[in-house]
């Protein structure tokens, strides 16, 4: 799996989030950590950023939402056009 870091996050999350009865908040820290919380819960005053609300989400709902918030590497390549004025001593790589 290409995420295989944040797949295993939101399979920890669906999971735990299986117990509750309700609706929780997902949040994501200021240091990319993450919490549920009642929704009634206002965490932004606290730095945190609003995620998704759920209700017993299942693992691919949960992997959908924190890859919409989490910033991921892209797998392409730059393309660049060797037509670029640089400065004297600049060169292009690739």
């Amino acid at each position: 799996m290409r995420y295989q870091g944040i797949q295993l996050v939101a399979e920890r999350l669906a999971h735990g989030l299986q117990t509750f009865t309700g609706h929780r908040t997902l949040w994501i820290g200021p240091k990319g950590s993450f919490l549920h919380a009642e929704p009634e819960d206002e965490l932004e005053p606290l730095g945190y950023r609003y995620v998704a609300t759920f209700h017993r989400p299942s693992t691919s709902e949960l992997l959908e939402s924190l890859l919409s918030v989490i910033p991921v590497e892209p797998t392409y390549r730059l393309e660049f056009s060797r037509d670029l004025e640089l400065d004297s001593n600049l060169a292009p790589v690739g």
